[in-house]
C-alpha cells in the first residue's frame, strides 16, 4: 500500500492511533495522513490564506473519521511565501465503529481531535516522509499551538452529546501573547480566544498567559506548560520553583 510508519515527535512507530504506528490492540483506522493518502478519507475543508486571516478564527464542525468518507480538515500553510511547510491534518477521533479499539489498552485515544504533520504533500519525492501525531485535543478548551513552522493555534470547542461529532476552531497567530497595540485592534492576535481587553494579557500589570495550556489535567512541560502558564494542569506546591513564600 506505500504507506510510511505513523510516528511521534520522539518516536517513529509512536502514533498509536494508526495500525502503521505501534497500535497494540483493537480495531482502529489509519491516522487521517493515511486515510487521505488512500483515498479513503477526503478533506471537508483545505484551509489556505485565502480562508484564513490572520488573527481570525474559522470553527468547522469535524465527523467522525471512521464514520463518514469527507471528514477531514487539510491545512495548507500558503501564508508561509517560498517555505516547505508540511500540511496540517486535524480529524476527530470517536471510539465507534472502525475506530472502537481507540480506547484499548489504556491509550486512551478515543474521543479526541488528533493534529498530524505530514511532509509529502509539500515534497512529493521518493522519501520515506511520515505522518506524525503532534497532539490530540482531549476536553473542550484545550489548545494546540505551532510553535515551529505554521503559526497555527487548534481549539477543540466541543463534542456533540452522543460524540460522534466535534467542533473545533482553526486560528493563525501573530504573536505570542497580546501587548500594546495588540489589545486596541479588534483582533485576537494571539488566537488565545480572547479579544483585546478580554485577553488577562492587555490587563495592566498582567503576566502573559500562554496559549499553550490545554486544560487536560495534567501537567506537561515539554509543550511550555507550567504553574505559571497553565495552573490548572500544574499546580503549584512549595519546592517547585513556582510557589510563593
Amino acid at each position: 500500500m506505500g504507506l510510511a510508519h505513523a510516528s511521534s515527535p520522539t518516536d517513529v512507530y509512536g502514533d498509536a492511533s494508526c495500525p502503521m504506528g505501534n497500535a497494540w490492540a483493537g480495531p482502529r483506522c489509519y491516522a487521517a495522513p493515511h486515510q487521505w493518502q488512500l483515498g479513503w478519507s477526503q478533506p471537508l475543508l483545505e484551509v489556505t490564506s485565502a480562508n484564513l486571516p490572520p488573527s481570525s478564527w474559522l470553527t468547522v464542525q469535524l465527523p467522525g473519521l471512521a464514520l463518514q468518507q469527507t471528514s477531514v480538515v487539510r491545512v495548507l500553510p500558503t501564508w508561509n511565501a517560498g517555505a516547505t511547510t508540511p500540511a496540517y491534518f486535524i480529524a476527530y477521533r470517536p471510539a465507534l465503529g472502525h475506530d472502537s479499539g481507540l480506547s484499548a489498552n489504556g491509550y486512551g485515544l478515543g474521543n479526541m481531535v488528533h493534529i498530524h504533520t505530514y511532509d509529502w504533500p509539500a515534497v512529493p519525492a521518493a522519501i520515506e516522509w511520515r505522518p506524525t501525531l503532534l497532539r490530540s485535543l482531549a476536553s473542550p478548551g484545550a489548545i494546540w499551538s505551532d510553535v515551529w513552522t505554521s503559526n497555527l493555534r487548534v481549539r477543540l470547542i466541543s463534542l456533540s452529546p452522543d460524540q460522534t461529532t466535534a467542533s473545533v476552531g482553526i486560528c493563525r497567530y501573530t504573536v505570542s501573547y497580546e501587548t500594546g497595540d495588540d489589545c486596541f485592534d479588534g483582533l485576537d492576535n494571539d488566537c488565545n480566544g480572547l479579544t483585546d481587553d478580554q485577553d488577562p494579557n492587555c490587563r495592566p500589570g498582567a503576566q502573559p498567559i500562554s496559549p499553550s495550556c490545554n486544560n487536560n489535567l495534567i501537567c506537561e512541560p515539554q509543550w511550555g506548560e507550567t504553574p505559571l502558564t497553565c495552573l490548572g494542569d500544574c499546580p503549584s506546591y512549595c519546592g517547585d520553583g513556582f510557589c510563593s513564600p
